[in-house]
């Protein structure tokens, strides 16, 4: 096989395995973390649940005196649990949050120097090397930030109260 033929092939292989990938990672993510993988995964703990909050875990809804397990199956783990105490009461807050991209363009410009140590340079020959640039850059810059989504809180393992951005 001549060498060009070689490229070409592993560039083509190279492809292959890389849409390969995206795939099944397109696939893993649409397969978990949805309602209906965490009720499969947790079909006793659905079935805890009253026929209504059975209902709105399907629709992925959430209310007052559901469990825990009912709001863990409708809405997955929060991104962040806190104990607390409230007039002598026990209580836990959920709080989730999303990510959302914030972009911003960038502009920026450049210029450097500096030296390099003892080395062999062309021809067999050692010596020193030293050089300077300049670097011009523009574009734009993703960044994820946080926000909070909705947070949950319990009193005696039950949803006291929620709240939703909405």
């Amino acid at each position: 096989m001549t060498p060009l033929k070689k490229k070409l092939s592993f560039v083509a292989l190279s492809r292959v395995a890389m849409a390969a990938v995206a795939v099944l990672g397109l696939a893993n993510c649409a397969s978990t973390g949805t309602v209906e993988s965490r009720m499969a995964k947790h079909a006793e703990a659905f079935s805890t649940l009253t026929p209504d909050q059975q209902q709105m875990v399907r629709q992925g809804r959430i209310e007052e005196g559901m469990p825990k397990q009912g709001v863990f199956l409708a809405w997955g783990s929060p991104s962040k649990r806190m104990e607390g105490s409230k007039a002598g009461k026990a209580y836990e807050t959920w709080v989730y949050r999303e990510y959302e991209p914030q972009v911003t363009h960038q502009l920026g410009f450049g210029y450097g120097t500096g030296w390099g140590g003892y080395g062999l340079g062309r021809r067999g020959r050692y010596g020193y090397g030293c050089g300077s640039g300049y670097d011009f850059s523009f574009g734009p810059t993703v960044h994820y930030v946080p926000r909070t989504s909705a947070v949950v809180n319990f009193e005696n393992e039950q949803v006291s109260s929620w709240e939703t951005e909405g």
